[in-house]
């Protein structure tokens, strides 16, 4: 099930995903755009479009490969410090084009019950993030006690979100997104280790990572005009889930979009 891919592009993705993760090279990986491209032109881009919503399931959002590179995408990290208290923080610097296809990518992971992880590496010259791990295992809850669900739908209305997208909405912080940061075993175990982690894990709950994609579809829109998305903790005006790292995402035009310059 799922789109329909060129032959050329499922041999790509066939190729890189028997690559062993700590030989990955991103020359030999499909590109995101190859995969999700196509999809994202179909992505209604206002409210009067007709027809006025997308619906992505199963059916539509192509399987998501195992290991795919996204050229375009840079992300940092350091920390946001509230008083004496620090914080994680990633800079995420992102082009609208990539907003739609990282979108997607996530609804595939949520949708398609294999793979259960997708790697996304990054191969930016700048990013201190190598890898951002999405790990989707609805399968998993089969054998819990009593009523089982799994995803089925998600439609995407467009609508521009503001700097703090979900800062007067009635959403229990558990089911905000989460992200968090570790090392390429996945495993911190000293005060030392934690200025290498180079790994990112996402997103959190189901409806975390819906919220987190939805607002990505909606940031690649060509009417929205914010550049600047900001989700912060507890300490902040909340936008993460409990233990996650704040995000921030930078889009071209925007003082922290550092591969242009910033609109005035």
């Amino acid at each position: 099930m799922g789109q329909c891919l060129p032959n050329k592009v499922i041999a790509r993705i066939r190729n890189a995903n028997k690559i062993y993760p700590s030989t990955r090279r991103t020359e030999t990986m499909v590109e995101i755009s190859d995969i999700y491209e196509a999809l994202a032109g179909t992505i209604p881009q206002n409210q009067n479009s007709e027809p006025g919503f997308l619906s992505l399931s199963e059916t539509n959002l192509p399987t998501p490969p195992q290991v795919v590179s996204v050229k375009s995408l840079c992300i940092t990290w350091g920390y946001h410090f509230y008083n004496d208290t620090p914080v994680d923080q990633m800079a995420i610097e992102i082009d609208k084009p990539t907003c739609a296809h990282l979108g997607l990518l996530i609804l595939s992971c949520l949708f398609h019950p294999a793979p259960k992880r997708t790697v996304v590496c990054l191969p930016h010259k700048r990013s201190t993030i190598k890898e951002l791990r999405i790990d989707y295992d609805w399968t998993a809850n089969h054998d819990y006690p009593g009523y089982v669900a799994r995803p089925f739908r998600f439609n995407f209305y467009p609508q521009p979100q503001k700097r703090h997208p979900w800062l007067y909405t009635a959403i229990d912080v558990s089911e905000l997104p989460i992200v968090t940061l570790t090392n390429r075993d996945e495993m911190i175990t000293s005060h030392e280790q934690l200025s290498g982690r180079d790994v990112a894990l996402g997103f959190g709950c189901f409806r975390g990572a819906a919220l987190f994609a939805e607002l990505l579809l909606n940031a690649s829109l060509d009417e929205t005009t914010e550049r600047e998305y900001r989700l912060e903790g507890e300490l902040g005006r909340r936008g993460v889930g409990p233990g996650s790292s704040e995000l921030t995402l930078w889009l071209p035009g925007s003082l922290g979009y550092l591969d242009a310059p910033p609109l005035v």
